[in-house]
């Protein structure tokens, strides 16, 4: 009987502490239930953003002007012959390199030759026509004195003189002529380049200022761009210059501001600038398209930042910076644009971490989670 009632007595704790074990644990549930829909009511529930953030650093940073334009030779000319003729040489093929002065062709000098020679003999014959009248004529100035010699012959032997010497003017004119169209039968270039085109076949018959040949100077080069007026003023003589062809498009090629244009084209409205660069594998082709780069500044230990993390609002310039997990957005001063970096010259502090991506959608003080931590 005993055991029966402390066998009873025994259950009923236990049935009871785990009620109450129960209910403590719902009213605990209700509790925080409660809670958070409390919170979410108010307005207070948070949800962290992830961003790709990138530190403020201390870099060099160039300012530079971009533009494009054309290669262009220093010297490029169209060679053509003085005088009409046959084709007997040609002496260089596209791609030649040619020294100043140099012979690319030569015509059939046959004729040429001969009136040479037919010059230089009429030469001859004047100046002994020549040489015989002047010595008529000093007899006759001798025997005119004396009272010898009539006015009349006095004149004739004076006017034959004065026309032999007239003959050996016009014939050393002649000979002069000769032989300079003998000279002009072999056809040179005036400076020294590359053979970009040849126009002419050997045999065929040229009239006078037929184009033959087409060279250019190619070591350095020109590239000749247009530049606003807002930058103008920045651009000196000698200034650096990086240039890229889509021809190359994995090098680059160094060059200098040559020469600035002092009047604005008023077609294009900029400015021409005129970038040389040096060519000695003659890479760059007269007419390619070129883009450059001119370096009109740098500043050696500038605060740089991405410039994906450079906003701009209402006129103004802002970055959104990562303190603590939360969004901060202050405005900055933008300086020198060097490609996807920026010169920030007041507004940030180094090391700080910048938002790269979603910026504009933050919300100051927002919270947010840094990608990769």
């Amino acid at each position: 009987m005993v055991q029966r009632v402390r066998t009873w007595w025994l259950n009923g704790i236990v049935a009871a502490s785990v009620l109450a074990i129960g209910v403590v644990t719902a009213l605990s549930g209700c509790s925080k239930n409660d809670e958070k829909a409390a919170i979410a009511s108010e307005g207070k529930a948070e949800f962290a953003v992830s961003v790709k953030v990138a530190p403020v650093i201390r870099s060099g940073i160039k300012s530079t002007i971009h533009a494009v334009g054309a290669v262009k030779a220093i010297n490029h000319a169209k060679i053509s012959s003085k005088i009409p003729g046959k084709v007997e040489k040609i002496l260089v093929e596209e791609g030649d390199k040619v020294r100043a002065n140099q012979t690319l062709l030569e015509l059939e000098k046959i004729d040429f030759t001969l009136t040479v020679r037919q010059a230089e003999a009429a030469v001859s014959m004047a100046q002994a026509n020549y040489s015989k009248a002047n010595t008529d004529w000093e007899r006759a100035q001798e025997l005119f004195e004396k009272g010898i010699a009539s006015q009349q012959q006095y004149d004739l032997a004076k006017s034959a003189f004065e026309s032999a010497e007239a003959g050996v003017k016009q014939a050393k004119a002649d000979l002069a002529l000769a032989q300079n169209q003998l000279d002009n039968a072999s056809v040179g270039t005036l400076f020294g380049g590359t053979v970009i085109r040849r126009y002419v076949d050997p045999g065929e018959r040229i009239p006078a200022g037929q184009p033959l040949f087409e060279v250019a100077q190619i070591n350095p080069v020109e590239i000749e761009v247009g530049v606003s007026d807002r930058r103008f003023s920045e651009v000196k003589l000698d200034q650096k210059a990086i240039v890229i062809v889509d021809g190359y498009p994995d090098l680059t090629f160094a060059g200098n501001v040559k020469k600035i244009q002092p009047a604005i084209d008023p077609a294009t409205r900029t400015f021409k600038v005129t970038i040389g660069v040096d060519n000695p594998e003659e890479l760059l082709k007269p007419g390619m398209f070129a883009r450059t780069s001119i370096e009109v500044g740098f500043h050696p230990d500038a605060l740089v930042i991405p410039k994906a993390a450079l906003l701009e609002e209402e006129g103004k310039y802002l970055a959104v910076v990562v303190r603590k997990g939360r969004v901060h957005r202050g405005e900055v001063i933008p300086g020198y644009l060097d490609g996807e970096r920026v010169e920030v010259l007041s507004g940030l502090s180094e090391g700080e971490q910048v938002v790269l991506e979603g910026a504009y959608g933050l919300a100051q003080d927002a919270l947010v989670q840094v990608s990769g931590e």
